[in-house]
């Protein structure tokens, strides 16, 4: 059972197979009955993602083998454990400076009641500087490990994970905490020795997460529900007889397949950009340079429940379609089965290596809600930590069974 929730094609296609079934159920009145066409669409889609899950998961068992990734959380790394503290304080000390500059700026987006969007302020120094602020999401997991591993200064790593997680949160960092989750879920899924010790855990960090998910779903609208619209967040979503928690959940992890078929049926667009969106924020560098931009490729498309409701996302087949067509979505897939076959290449090398394959997972499940290529912090991590695996030596096992 462990070998099978270890490996990021499981949790990819078993969270793609729930969203496509909670679609299918569409409990929201916004949500249209879904065409034929697209329903053996995504049934297509969902047969894709499992057969290069199951090729991958009877392939890669023996890379991806309990005993190993045991040794790597408890091994030392020949010179790889002073980097790593290294860069837990390099990332802690530019996210926090980045974080309190733009929060002087912008001020802080848990209490602005979704009046102002983060768009609408991330201009100049205050865009740039929101990657430095995500440095946070990158030492979280690694402030984890430590405190976890190291000998000393536990009670400092203790502090630095309330800190920055507190920090984030005032930003509403859903995307960045994911990251940690992931880790935190990888960790404790090896260190536990039963399974029903870990399940456990897992559901307490379950039920948390719901409920600190819906809290500050609720801080977020309160205003707008309560004067502006005057309903509530059950009624404003088209789920009246759920609780305002299931809305929440249910909502955001199924809207983005309705806004896709609103896309792939009702919409048109002019012409196909051929991959330009796939890694969007590293071309557009490059296109800033010669005043020029891809957001006319981009804004081909728009999110219809965006209008009504607010709910903008729609996976990463909005960009997949522009770039490729009906076509597009499969095409995609192919670069999260090639980033994860990386990562599970590299993270038995060392410690370094895990980190790349938590956010390699990381990578797969945003792509529910978007193209999570286009999310350079995610990207940025990724190839930090698989570099960092390549030049860092294999792990020193000193034991056969990795508990030394």
């Amino acid at each position: 059972m462990k070998l099978l929730l270890v490996n990021p094609f499981f949790l990819w296609f078993f969270l793609w197979f729930f969203v496509v079934i909670g679609y299918g159920v569409s409990l929201s009145t916004h949500f249209h009955h879904p065409e034929v066409f697209y329903l053996v669409f995504l049934a297509t889609f969902i047969i894709y993602i499992a057969f290069f899950s199951i090729i991958m998961i009877i392939t890669q068992k023996s890379t991806i083998n309990n005993g190993i990734i045991l040794q790597i959380m408890l091994a030392k790394i020949n010179g790889g454990m002073r980097v790593l503290k290294a860069l837990n304080l390099i990332f802690f000390i530019l996210g926090m400076l980045a974080s309190f500059y733009i929060y002087k700026e912008v001020g802080i987006f848990l209490f602005q009641q979704a009046k102002m969007s983060r768009e609408a302020v991330a201009g100049g120094i205050v865009h740039y500087l929101g990657y430095f602020k995500e440095f946070l999401s990158y030492q979280l997991p690694i402030s984890y490990y430590l405190l976890h591993v190291a000998k000393k200064r536990r009670v400092i790593y203790f502090i630095m994970i309330i800190v920055s997680f507190s920090t984030l949160a005032l930003n509403l960092g859903r995307a960045t905490f994911s990251f940690f989750f992931l880790f935190v879920f990888y960790y404790h899924l090896v260190m536990t020795k039963k399974m029903r010790h870990f399940f456990v855990f897992i559901s307490v960090m379950l039920l948390v997460f719901i409920f600190l998910f819906a809290l500050v779903g609720d801080i977020r609208v309160d205003y707008a529900m309560k004067y502006i619209y005057k309903t509530t967040v059950s009624e404003f979503y088209g789920m009246a007889e759920y609780p305002s928690w299931f809305v929440w959940i249910y909502i955001y992890l199924t809207s983005p397949l309705e806004n896709f078929r609103d896309m792939l049926l009702n919409q048109q667009f002019e012409s196909h950009s051929f991959g330009m969106l796939l890694f969007f924020p590293f071309y557009q560098i490059f296109f800033k340079l010669f005043g020029t931009s891809l957001s006319g490729f981009r804004d081909q498309l728009t999110p219809y429940l965006a209008q009504n409701v607010g709910l903008t996302v729609s996976s990463f087949m909005q960009h997949a379609l522009i770039d490729f067509g009906i076509f597009g979505p499969f095409i995609y897939v192919l670069f999260y089965v090639f980033m994860m076959c990386v990562s599970i290449y590299f993270f038995k090398r060392n410690v370094f290596g895990l980190f790349s394959l938590v956010m390699a997972t990381n990578i797969a499940v945003w792509s529910v809600f978007a193209n999570s290529f286009a999310i350079g912090t995610f990207v940025i991590g990724w190839l930090l930590f698989t570099v960092l695996s390549f030049l860092t030596p294999r792990t020193r096992f000193l034991t056969k069974t990795g508990n030394g």
